[in-house]
């Protein structure tokens, strides 16, 4: 068994349970997600009587998408929403980067055991 090779992968073992423990405090949070993206885009209103159909000028729109059943669907945000829903979609994106994150700490980790259970096992001979 060789102690500074077992030694260096629990090292490494316990640096990834910090920074699981920094990703689950993510997962624990109580704050709601929505899943989707919100972005602003100029457009047509569509009103006849707006300056956007007599003179050609767009407006400022935010809107958030979402794929739904293999489409993408996209909604205007009402103004009094836009901080909310932005809120909400990034608290969604940082959410699924903390899961993304945390699978590729498991897969380590089970790397790392398996490297440990490789370095102390012994041959004997029966």
């Amino acid at each position: 068994m060789d102690r500074a090779v077992i030694s260096k992968y629990r090292l490494k073992m316990r640096k990834l349970l910090e920074e699981e423990k920094e990703l689950v405090q993510i997962f624990m949070d109580t704050n709601s997600l929505v899943k989707g993206n919100t972005y602003k885009m100029m457009t047509k209103c569509g009103k006849k009587s707006c300056r956007c159909e007599r003179e050609g000028k767009l407006h400022l729109a935010w809107r958030i998408s979402r794929s739904h059943k293999g489409r993408t669907e996209s909604r205007c945000i009402d103004k009094d929403r836009i901080s909310e829903c932005k809120e909400l979609t990034d608290n969604y994106r940082r959410f699924r980067q903390a899961r993304a994150e945390l699978v590729k700490i498991h897969t380590e980790q089970i790397r790392l055991v398996n490297l440990m259970e490789k370095a102390k096992t012994k041959e004997m001979f029966y």
